[in-house]
Parts: structure tokens; sequence; C-alpha cells
């Protein structure tokens, strides 16, 4: 069964993690994994502007190396970039010698843009090896609220309404700027945004 909120196990198994802000406020970060993509990325700029929204992209290096105009506009519009690895790599699968190479390259492809050090696992999987060396170098930053923007067979509104209720104050919410998440994307962000400002939230960027 698929789970909108990051059981608080995690948190304590994890500490070193970051899984929210620290805040007592209603402020959330939003977040936006496997960018920039053409036609997608571009988007979600644009619907951000909007509403005035600042978040966070965590870009695939190889991406970034093919939409370095995206990258550029995402620092003028005043968001902030981290790295998700250069290939999208397991972790699981993938030697601490070969994944952290990977993630320098992509650190390497940010660097004109980038000096913010934060590092998301794809697919949330890190060996504790790999967190032990990596927190050194990096925050790593995970999250308490995915919204399944990748799934293709979700109905729009119980995705829509199950991500609205796992938010809190100093929630990390994951979104995709990908092709594969891209149709339930374009259909439930603006609304998600919406909904929060409404109710109160702000959006700060990691």
């Amino acid at each position: 069964m698929f789970s909108y909120k990051t059981p608080v196990i995690f948190h304590t198994l994890f500490p070193s993690l970051t899984w929210m802000i620290d805040t007592d406020t209603l402020e959330v970060s939003l977040t936006f994994d496997d960018g920039p993509v053409a036609g997608v990325t571009d988007w979600v700029l644009s619907v951000l502007n909007d509403f005035d929204v600042r978040a966070t992209f965590f870009c695939v290096g190889e991406n970034v190396l093919d939409h370095p105009d995206l990258i550029q506009r995402m620092a003028e519009e005043g968001h902030s970039v981290g790295n998700h690895t250069h290939n999208h790599l397991n972790s699981w699968t993938t030697s601490f010698e070969k994944y952290h190479a990977n993630i320098m390259k992509c650190e390497e492809a940010l660097a004109p843009f980038n000096k913010s050090r934060l590092f998301r696992p794809p697919y949330g999987k890190l060996r504790p090896l790999h967190i032990r060396k990596i927190k050194n170098e990096f925050k790593i930053v995970m999250w308490n609220v995915l919204t399944g923007d990748y799934r293709p067979d979700v109905d729009p509104a119980s995705c829509l309404n199950g991500s609205l209720k796992a938010v809190t104050g100093g929630s990390i919410i994951v979104f995709h700027d990908s092709m594969k998440a891209s149709n339930l994307l374009k259909t439930i962000l603006p609304g998600f945004i919406d909904k929060l400002l409404k109710q109160g939230y702000t959006f700060k960027p990691l």
C-alpha cells in the first residue's frame, strides 16, 4: 500500500539525514527530483513563478548538461539546486567508489550554478556505509511527504488529497519534474500549491 507520509521510524533509524525542516510555523519545502527536462521543468518553473513560490530542484547531472538554460533559470528565479547523482544511480546496487564518483560528476555539472551541497539519493536509497561517508561532504535531504506523482495508475484526485493530508509544518515534499511524472504532475501541482497557500502555508527552498 502506498504511503504519502514517510513513517517516523525512518527519522529515528537515520537521524543524520534531513527528513523535515526545523520550524514551528506552517513553513514547508517543495522539492522536485530527476530534472531538468524540457517541457516539464520549464512548465514547473512557470507555475512556481505564477504563485510566487520558491522550491528546490534535485537534478541529474546528465540532464543538467543537456539543459543548462533551465538550471540558469532556476538560479535567476531564486530556487535552490541539489545533486541527484549524474546518472540516477541506485546506491544499493553500486559500490561506494562508483557512487561517489557519480555524485562528484553531477557536482561538476552543477558547479557554475550551485553552492548548496545538497544531495538526495535516487529512489531514496542509501547504504549505511554511503551515508557515513557522504554526510561529511553533503547535506543529505530526504522527505516526509511523497506525492507519488510518478505512479501511472493513480487517480489524480486521490493523489492530490492524499498528498495534502500528509503535509504538516516542516514538511519536505517530493514531486518529480520528469516525463514519467509529467501527466499527473501537471494535473495536481497548481491545485496542491493553491490549497496549501490558502491554508496559510509558506514555501521555503532548502
